[in-house]
């Protein structure tokens, strides 16, 4: 989907553009859309030009993060996700936008086996920040994902 109808979907649920003081940077779903495009198209310049003109305070540490973020993308399989959410005992992962969006950007998440129905309440009709089971995010015969491969967090 192209950003400006990301940006217009993202309005049109959450309303930011009216009402900004509600999204905090971190939630802020312009800002997750923007961030997405960006490391998906290698557009490193259309995010720190973004975060010029909205967010100039996060510059510095959000480039760190989105650089960081860049050099770990990848396209990932379904046997190589598998073989490596097993290897790591990944239960959990994140994505930044829908997960049934094949733009989605997924993080790697192991937690407490005793916290994830709470974690994934509404997970299917959530638009950003959406934990998903990982045997689920190859639906409809999905072939790859995006995979952030930074690390493995914990919740």
């Amino acid at each position: 989907m192209p950003l400006n109808e990301r940006l217009t979907r993202f309005n049109e649920h959450f309303h930011y553009k009216e009402q900004p003081e509600l999204y905090e940077f971190e939630i802020s779903p312009e800002k997750i859309a923007y961030r997405n495009e960006a490391l998906r198209t290698g557009d490193r310049e259309l995010y720190f030009k973004y975060l010029s003109e909205k967010y100039e305070d996060k510059i510095k540490k959000e480039m760190e993060s989105f650089d960081l973020s860049a050099k770990n993308l990848v396209k990932i399989n379904k046997e190589s996700a598998e073989n490596l959410f097993d290897e790591y005992q990944i239960n959990l992962l994140k994505s930044d936008i829908s997960f049934l969006d094949d733009d989605a950007i997924y993080s790697m998440y192991k937690v407490n086996p005793e916290t994830i129905d709470i974690l994934l309440e509404g997970y299917r009709d959530d638009l950003i920040d959406v934990f998903v089971p990982p045997r689920e995010v190859f639906y409809n015969s999905r072939k790859e994902i995006y995979l952030d491969k930074s690390g493995v967090f914990s919740n």
